[in-house]
C-alpha cells in the first residue's frame, strides 16, 4: 500500500499548495502550473502499481495542473486561465533544453554512477516532450472551453462545471499522452490499461479536488463569474 499512501499524500499536498497559492495570487498559480509540469515530464515515465493497475508516477501532479486551471477559471476567468497554460509552459520548455545540455556534460569519474543516473533521466526524448506539449495544449484549452461552456447553461454548479471539464479533458490529456508516449514500447493491452487508469486517476482526483477549490470562495477578493 506504499504507493497508495504517498499518491494520495501527493494529492493533498498539491491540492492544497494550490488554494495556499491562489490566496497569494493568480501570478503564483502559474508558478505551481509551471513546477508541476516540470514533475510531469521527470516522473511521467516512471510506470507503478496503485491498487492493482498500472499508471504513471506524474499523474498526479498533472491533476494539480487541472486544480490550479480550475481555480484560475473560477475566480479570474478564462483569460486568465488561458494565460497560465501559457506561462506554465515557457518554465517546461527551459528545463528540457537546460536539462539536457547539463546531461551532455562530461562527468568525472568520481560522479560517474551519478552521471549515467541523471543522463538516463534528463536526456532529451523527443517522443515525450511532444506527447507532453500536445496532450497540455489541446486537453488544457478544451477543459477552459467545456468549463465555460457548462457555465454558461449553469452558472452556480460549480461541481458540474468542474466534473464535465475534467472527464473531457482528463480523457483527451490520456489519450494522446500515452498514445504518443508509450506506443510501442508497452504491450497493447498494457498500454489500454495505463491510459484508462490515468485517466481515472485524474479523473478521480479533480473530483476529489472540489472541496479545496470551494475554500477559495471564503478568502478571494474576485466574485465568482
Amino acid at each position: 500500500m506504499l504507493n497508495e499512501v504517498l499518491y494520495v499524500g501527493m494529492a493533498v499536498i498539491g491540492f492544497s499548495g494550490a488554494i495556499f497559492l491562489a490566496r497569494l495570487g493568480k501570478e503564483w498559480l502559474y508558478g505551481l502550473i509551471g513546477t508541476c509540469l516540470i514533475l510531469v515530464s521527470t516522473f511521467g515515465g516512471k510506470l507503478i502499481e496503485i491498487f492493482g493497475f498500472i499508471t504513471n508516477a506524474g499523474n498526479i501532479f498533472y491533476a494539480t495542473v487541472f486544480v490550479a486551471v480550475f481555480i484560475l477559471l473560477d475566480r479570474f476567468g478564462p483569460e486568465e486561465a488561458r494565460k497560465g497554460i501559457w506561462f506554465g509552459f515557457a518554465p517546461l520548455v527551459l528545463f528540457v533544453i537546460l536539462s539536457a545540455l547539463a546531461a551532455s556534460t562530461v562527468s568525472t569519474t568520481d560522479t560517474k554512477p551519478l552521471d549515467t543516473a541523471i543522463h538516463t533521466v534528463f536526456s532529451f526524448s523527443p517522443r515525450v516532450f511532444l506527447a507532453s506539449v500536445l496532450a497540455y495544449f489541446l486537453s488544457l484549452y478544451v477543459l477552459v472551453w467545456s468549463f465555460e461552456l457548462v457555465r454558461k447553461r449553469a452558472p452556480n454548479a460549480l461541481a458540474l462545471r468542474i466534473i464535465v471539464a475534467s472527464i473531457i479533458g482528463q480523457a483527451l490529456d490520456s489519450v494522446i499522452f500515452f498514445s504518443i508516449a508509450f506506443m510501442n514500447l508497452v504491450p497493447s493491452s498494457e498500454l489500454l490499461e495505463i491510459m484508462f487508469v490515468g485517466f481515472l486517476v485524474k479523473v478521480v482526483a479533480c473530483i476529489c479536488a472540489i472541496p479545496f477549490i470551494h475554500t477559495t470562495h471564503l478568502y478571494s477578493t474576485k466574485p465568482s463569474r
